[in-house]
Parts: structure tokens; sequence; C-alpha cells
């Protein structure tokens, strides 16, 4: 459920606004995350929107909901047998989450990385603001997804539906650049760990939970995440 997650969001927030001694900045910034349009292992996507409050001393805190939806069905790999035998047909669900970051006072692109990661080169007139630049953070998501999946040795087709619940714990390290105009681009990678955990009312074989396949229904995972957002300041 949606209450008990979002509440310990919010009790984050709360706290971390403590960090706030001095006068905050008077801007804030929209983003959205062009990244998590790119179909992952369950051929799904997400429509994310965030919202980042700058604070005092080169801080901000943001507060992230995303839409996950469907591109079709996918197959995934059997692990026991190493065939082809499993479908995700449709996977749906959403996403929130809240990050803490601080900048560390770096506001220039190094040029030749832009060879290895050209989204840099949208990055190299940024103009320095107190929230701009490289930065480091913490953040923290919830994701629940339902999953409608089917095995194909099953001679009767039946469709399976899987909850999955995936807490994560992510460090990230990027940079954000703003320009005269206010349009921000911010892209990261994270590294940390997630914990999933999936249920069903009904007696599945494990594989359908690809790729998290194990002996039980709940494991710990690490976790990596590249972000590419584009937004404005207000």
């Amino acid at each position: 459920m949606l209450s008990r997650p979002l509440f310990l969001f919010i009790l984050l927030f709360s706290y971390l606004g403590l960090f706030a001694q001095e006068e905050a900045a008077s801007h804030f910034l929209l983003k959205t995350s062009l990244s998590s349009f790119i179909p992952d292992y369950c051929n799904s996507g997400k429509i994310q929107l965030e919202f980042e409050k700058p604070l005092a001393k080169n801080q901000s805190i943001l507060m992230q909901a995303a839409y996950i939806f469907s591109y079709g069905p996918s197959i995934g790999p059997n692990l026991e047998s190493f065939t082809y035998q499993v479908g995700q047909e449709q996977t749906v669900g959403y996403k929130i989450g809240v990050e803490y970051r601080k900048y560390l006072n770096r506001h220039k692109v190094i040029q030749p990385l832009c060879l290895l990661i050209w989204p840099l080169v949208l990055q190299l007139h940024s103009i320095e603001n107190p929230n701009s630049g490289l930065y480091m953070s913490g953040q923290l998501n919830f994701q629940q997804t339902e999953i409608l999946t089917r095995n194909y040795m099953d001679q009767s087709s039946q469709i399976y539906s899987v909850d999955r619940y995936t807490p994560t714990f992510l460090v990230r390290m990027g940079f954000q650049s703003l320009n005269k105009n206010n349009f921000a681009v911010d892209q990261s990678l994270g590294f940390g760990i997630q914990y999933v955990s999936c249920v069903s009312n009904q007696a599945f074989d494990k594989s359908l939970i690809m790729p998290y396949a194990t002996s039980t229904n709940s494991s710990l995972f690490l976790a990596i995440n590249y972000s590419l957002k584009i937004g404005f300041g207000f």
C-alpha cells in the first residue's frame, strides 16, 4: 500500500529540512527523467517527475514520483532449464523517492570526459549557482509493481499475478547544469543495494520473477543506476 512508504518519505523529508540553518535559495526545479523511458528487463518504462528544493549551504532536497507502464510483453529465460519459456505479459506500478544532495562547488565540466559521456556536451556552459555543478547525494526509493506472467510450459497458459516490492538505497555522484534561461540538465550514476520481495496469491514457478529468481521470494541485490534528467528552474 502507498500510505506507509509515503508517510516514511514525508518523515524523512521533514528531518532533512533541519539542515537548512540559513535562508534557503528562492528557486526550485521541476525535472523529468529521460533515461526512465528506456525499456528495462520487463520491457517497461517510467514517467517520472522530480521536485528539487534548494536549501542553504549548497544543499537541496528532492522528491520523486513515477508511474511504471508496460511497452508490451517480454520473454525471459528459465534459469533451471536455460530455455526461453517464461513470458512477462505486462508490468505496471509506481515509484516514489527522496534524495538529499550536497553540491561541491565545482561548476565546470571536465571537457575530455565529453568523449566518453556525450550528454556532458549539454552541460559545458553551466552558470554558477549554489545548486548546480558536481554533487554527491543519498537516495531512498520505494517501488511497487504488479507483473502478469505466463509460463509457456504450462499447457493451460495460465497467467500469474506477482506483486514485487523493491526498496532501494543509492549513493549518487552527478553533475547538474543551469543555463541563463534556467534550463537544467542533470545526470548522475548511483550505486547501492535493493531488497526485492515478491508476493503472489497463486503457486508460481520461481523463474516467473526474473531476473530476481532465487530459492526464496525475498532477497538483497546490488543496484546500479544511471539517470539523465532535464527540467527548468522557477
